[in-house]
């Protein structure tokens, strides 16, 4: 049996490791055997669904000693499963130490962020000269994220590319609504993500007051956590509508959150190419979209598969989900050509196939 081997931090559940274990599911419904090193002590969703799934899994650890020991253990696991490929998830420089030393098949480093305030330009520089020599391919969840590392080092362009996470299509994708959201006794928003600045939980707040004041229908479903948790409850108290929203937490399994919402919000500043507008989409769930600066808006195309736009402009945004609420057509129009979208750029078949184009350039 071939094997594969992923290297990942691990430490939340949010895009990078959801990008990772999805692909670890492809690969081991092709017979792979999969096998995870973590880098740190993983979170507690990340830790479920290693376990849920079967994968085996070794975690190195922090502290001062653990972090020399990464480079005996990442070259050690490689040694003894001889894979066939390997991919290595984050930016950790002994990562890219060990994982040199060993002949792979195919390796491949998959960056979702340059951490401007963590990490120099001229680190990062170091980091991807070594890293051009340790890996086949680099991969970019976004154009971005390519450009922004082409101007650190130009001559990654030899290895370069853009390459999307995998989402699945639940078969309930196939359901159409029959009626209006508006009949409905109660309509819910939701919102999912870390309470942090860039993501502008506090617009969604703001939002949360003018759809009140527009019909005391709507109700609101708020699934995450983080440093601002507090000041966003305080500002819906100081607004009166605390009652209205519902605070979930974390939540393990994101596909029964989508379920109980029939509208999601995404708001953001920056992010390179967010997941959580993709995933509501590929549950049957309507989305509107406000990101300031993301490679989404290259992605969707508003009207077309949602409401989408770069201002944070509220007041449109209420118009926008009067109309969703009001016309059931128009929403199926949106999931009819969302799910084209995720079959052709986000599907397990689509990334296989330029996979297999890297391997054969590399």
């Amino acid at each position: 049996m071939k094997t594969c081997i992923f290297v990942s931090q691990c430490l939340n559940f949010g895009g990078m490791e959801k990008s990772a274990f999805n692909l670890a599911l492809e690969y081991k419904k092709r017979n792979f055997k999969v096998e995870f090193i973590l880098l740190f002590e993983p979170s507690l969703e990340s830790k479920n669904f290693l376990k849920k799934n079967n994968f085996n899994y070794q975690i190195i650890g922090r502290g001062f000693f653990k972090t020399f020991l990464k480079f005996y253990k990442i070259a050690q696991n490689i040694r003894i499963n001889n894979p066939e490929c390997l991919f290595c998830f984050g930016h950790q420089f002994l990562t890219i130490f060990s994982i040199f030393l060993f002949p792979v098949s195919h390796k491949e480093l998959s960056i979702h962020c340059h951490h401007g305030d963590f990490r120099s330009k001229l680190l990062w520089k170091i980091y991807y000269f070594i890293a051009k020599r340790a890996f086949n391919s680099i991969t970019f969840s976004s154009s971005i994220m390519l450009n922004q590392a082409l101007r650190i080092y130009p001559k990654l362009n030899e290895v370069a590319y853009i390459n999307r996470t995998i989402l699945s299509v639940p078969k309930e994708n196939l359901k159409k609504f029959e009626n209006n959201l508006f009949e409905k006794n109660v309509i819910i928003v939701g919102g999912l993500g870390w309470f942090i600045k860039r993501k502008r939980f506090d617009l969604f707040i703001n939002l949360a007051k003018l759809l009140l004041e527009e019909s005391n229908k709507f109700r609101f479903k708020l699934a995450g956590d983080g440093p601002l948790k507090s000041e966003l409850k305080a500002r819906a108290s100081l607004f009166g509508i605390d009652d209205f929203i519902e605070w979930c937490g974390l939540v393990e399994d994101t596909k029964i959150f989508y379920k109980s919402i029939d509208i999601l919000v995404y708001f953001t500043d920056v992010d390179a190419f967010p997941i959580v507008p993709l995933e509501a989409m590929a549950n049957n769930v309507p989305v509107l979209a406000s990101t300031k600066f993301s490679d989404l808006n290259q992605v969707l195309e508003n009207k077309k598969h949602c409401f989408i736009q770069d201002n944070h402009d509220l007041n449109l945004l209420v118009n926008q989900i009067s109309l969703l609420i009001n016309d059931y057509k128009l929403v199926n129009r949106f999931n009819e050509s969302t799910k084209k979208l995720l079959q052709n750029e986000f599907s397990a078949k689509s990334y296989f196939s330029k996979f297999e184009e890297r391997i054969k350039t590399s």
